[in-house]
C-alpha cells in the first residue's frame, strides 16, 4: 500500500477474524447514551461497517450491533441538562430516567438520545441493530451471564486486581487488595430510590454493589448506599448488572459470539488498561478468546476534544445539515487508526476536492498518479460511498461554484442553476443528471455551512486566526435594490461607465466572460476610468461593498434579465 491511501490496517483485521474460521461473522459497537453523542462515535461506526462491507463482499453474512448501555447509571448530566432534573435523577440508570425534554415522544432519558443518533446512520451508509442493556438484562442468557459472574466472583476480583495492581508498588497494592476485600462483580438497582450509585461530595462514585449470593436461592443481597434501603432479591427479577469490567466481556461472549470490537485509545493501555483485563476475563470466566480488538485514536473537532458530559458537542445531524457524508467516511478510512483526526468544518473545500478526485480515478474519468494509488482507490471508494455504486460518475458539483450559487439560491430560478452546474459537469466529462431534489440540498448544506462559518468568525477573537476563517469563502449578500448611500458612493465617471454596461446587457442576448472582459475594457478606453474603480462601481450596486467573487465569472451567474433591470436603475 502506498502512503496516500494506507489502509492495510483494514486488511489486516479481515485477515485476523478470518483466522478464527468464526461461524458468523459478528461486529459490535457500544455507546453510553449520557446526552447528545458527538461526530466521534462516527469513527467506530464506519470502521466497523466498512469491515462489514468487506465481508458481504465475499459473500458472508454480518451481524453489525451497537450496545446502548442504558442501564449505566448518571454519574453526572451536560450542561445543558436543567439542574433541578439532573439534582433530582442522579445515580439512576439512564433508561429508567423520564426525557429530559417535553413534548418528545421518547420513553426515557436514554430513548431521546440514541434516537438522535440513529435517525442520521442511514444517511452514513450505517446499517446496525440496536441492542439496549435494560432490555438484554432482563433475558435469559444476560442472567445466566450474571450467575456465572456471580459463582466466579473471587476469580474475577483476582484477575482484575492482578491487571489494576501491576505498576503499583507492594504498599499501594496492598491498599488495593484491602479495599477489594468485599468486592462483588454486580449492582442492584434499588428497589426504593431506583439507584445503582450514590455520588459522594468529593466525587467519589459508591456502587450500590451486592453484598453477597445465595447460589442456591440464586438471590443477592444489598444496602444501597444512595437511600440505605436493605433488600434481597433474586437473579430472575432484572435489577442486577454486572461491574463494567464484566459486563463488557459477557455480552462478547453472548452467542452469536462477538468476532470484533473498536474501541477509543483510553481502553487499550498494555495490562492495566481495561481491554485487557476484559479479554483475561473472557477467557477464564466465559470460556471465549474475545473478540479481534482495535485501539483509535480521537476524533477532535478542530483542536478540541469533544465530549458529551463537558457539552462540547458536533452531532452527527448537525454535520449532514452541511456535509455530505462521504468526506467523513473518507477522512476516517484514509486516516490509519492510531493517529487523532481534527475535523474541520472551515477545510471543507479541500477535502470535497480530494474526495472528487477519488471519485473520478474510480471511474476512469481521470488517471491515477500510479498503477498502486489506481489498485488502493479501487478498493477504497466503494467503502466511502455512502449508498450503492452508481454506474456511471455521480454528481460532482467544483465547491467553490456552490459557495456562490447558495448565495444566490433565492435570487436564480433552480433549473437556471441546474444548467449552469451540468455546463460545468461536462467540462471535467461526467455525464450524471443533476435533479432538483439533489441541487437543492447540496445549495442548502452550503448556505448552513457558511452560517456556520460566519458563526465561527464572529465569536473568534484572535485576529489572525479570524482572518484565516474569514479567507475560507466568498461571503456577499444582493440588496432587492441599490441603496441611496450606495449611489451616493458614485463618482459621475462610475456612473456613466455603469449606464453603458447597462446598455451592453439590453443589446446582448447571452453573457459570457469573453464579451464581458473586451466590453469592459473598451469602457475604459472610452471613459478613461481604471480597471479597478470600474470594478468597485459593479460591486457596489449588486454587492453594496467594493470587492466580491471574481467579477466575470460572477456576472455569467446571474440572470441577464436581472442585471439588465439593476443596471439600468443607475
Amino acid at each position: 500500500m502506498s502512503n496516500q491511501y494506507p489502509i492495510h490496517w483494514l486488511e489486516t483485521i479481515v485477515e485476523k477474524i478470518e483466522e478464527r474460521k468464526p461461524k458468523q461473522i459478528v461486529i459490535s459497537a457500544g455507546k453510553t447514551p449520557s446526552g447528545h453523542v458527538h461526530l466521534g462515535i462516527l469513527r467506530e461506526l464506519i470502521i466497523g461497517d466498512s469491515i462489514k462491507r468487506i465481508f458481504e463482499g465475499k459473500g458472508e453474512l454480518v451481524k453489525f450491533r451497537i450496545y446502548f448501555d442504558s442501564l449505566d447509571a448518571a454519574k453526572r448530566f451536560p450542561p445543558y441538562i436543567d439542574r433541578e432534573y439532573a439534582k433530582k435523577n442522579i445515580g439512576k440508570p439512564f433508561a429508567l430516567i423520564s426525557s429530559p425534554f417535553k413534548g418528545t415522544e421518547a420513553k426515557n432519558y436514554a430513548e431521546f438520545f440514541v434516537k438522535e443518533l440513529m435517525d442520521t446512520l442511514p444517511e452514513f451508509g450505517i446499517n446496525i441493530e440496536s441492542v439496549w442493556s435494560h432490555k438484554l438484562y432482563k433475558t435469559e442468557e444476560m442472567k445466566n451471564q450474571i450467575r456465572i459472574g456471580l459463582k466466579n466472583s473471587e476469580k474475577v476480583k483476582k484477575i482484575v486486581l492482578e491487571h489494576i495492581t501491576h505498576s503499583m508498588n507492594d504498599e499501594e497494592k496492598k491498599e488495593r487488595y484491602e479495599f477489594y476485600k468485599n468486592w462483588m462483580p454486580a449492582m442492584v438497582i434499588c428497589e426504593n430510590c431506583g439507584r445503582t450509585q450514590k455520588k459522594l461530595p468529593d466525587g467519589i462514585i459508591k456502587p450500590n454493589r451486592v453484598l453477597s449470593y445465595n447460589e442456591k436461592k440464586d438471590t443477592v443481597t444489598y444496602q444501597c448506599p444512595a437511600c440505605d434501603y436493605k433488600g434481597n432479591v433474586s437473579v430472575e427479577s432484572g435489577l442486577l448488572k454486572l461491574n463494567w469490567r464484566l459486563d463488557w466481556p459477557a455480552k462478547w461472549s453472548l452467542e452469536p459470539k462477538n468476532q470484533f470490537e473498536g474501541s477509543g485509545k483510553d481502553h487499550y493501555t498494555k495490562i492495566t488498561g481495561s481491554w485487557d483485563v476484559a479479554v483475561d476475563l473472557c477467557k477464564e470466566i466465559y470460556n471465549y478468546e474475545g473478540p479481534v480488538g482495535l485501539g483509535f485514536e480521537w476524533l477532535r473537532l478542530g483542536d478540541k476534544d469533544m465530549g458529551t458530559s463537558k457539552g462540547v458537542v458536533f452531532m452527527p445531524k448537525t454535520y449532514l445539515t452541511m456535509v455530505e457524508p462521504e468526506l467523513l467516511r473518507m477522512l476516517i478510512l484514509k486516516t490509519n487508526p492510531s493517529r487523532h483526526i481534527s475535523f474541520r468544518i472551515e477545510e471543507i473545500s479541500l477535502l470535497y476536492d480530494e474526495f472528487e478526485k477519488i471519485e473520478r480515478i474510480f471511474y476512469g474519468i481521470e488517471e491515477a498518479e500510479t498503477e498502486q494509488i489506481k489498485k488502493e482507490i479501487q478498493f477504497f471508494y466503494p467503502l466511502i460511498r455512502a449508498k450503492k455504486i452508481s454506474k456511471i460518475c455521480p454528481v460532482q458539483i467544483p465547491f467553490k461554484f456552490l459557495v456562490i450559487m447558495a448565495q444566490l439560491k433565492d435570487l436564480l430560478p433552480i433549473d437556471s442553476i441546474i444548467e449552469k452546474t451540468q455546463n460545468l459537469q461536462k467540462i471535467k466529462g461526467i455525464k450524471a443528471k443533476i435533479t432538483k431534489k439533489y441541487m437543492k440540498k447540496r445549495l442548502d448544506q452550503t448556505f448552513n455551512w457558511l452560517n456556520y462559518l460566519k458563526g465561527l468568525i464572529q465569536v473568534e477573537k484572535d485576529g489572525k486566526i479570524k482572518k484565516g476563517l474569514t479567507n475560507k469563502a466568498n461571503f456577499f449578500s444582493i440588496s432587492e435594490s441599490i441603496t441611496e448611500e450606495v449611489k451616493n458612493q458614485l463618482d459621475v465617471n462610475q456612473k456613466s461607465s455603469l449606464r453603458i454596461m447597462a446598455d451592453f446587457l439590453n443589446s446582448t442576448d447571452s453573457l459570457t466572460e469573453e464579451n464581458l472582459k473586451k466590453k469592459m475594457v473598451k469602457i475604459q478606453e472610452i471613459n478613461k476610468i481604471k480597471a479597478k474603480s470600474l470594478f468597485q462601481a459593479i460591486y457596489l450596486i449588486l454587492l453594496g461593498v467594493k470587492k466580491g467573487p471574481r467579477l466575470g465569472p460572477f456576472l455569467t451567474l446571474l440572470e441577464i434579465n436581472w442585471l439588465r433591470k439593476r443596471f439600468s436603475s443607475i
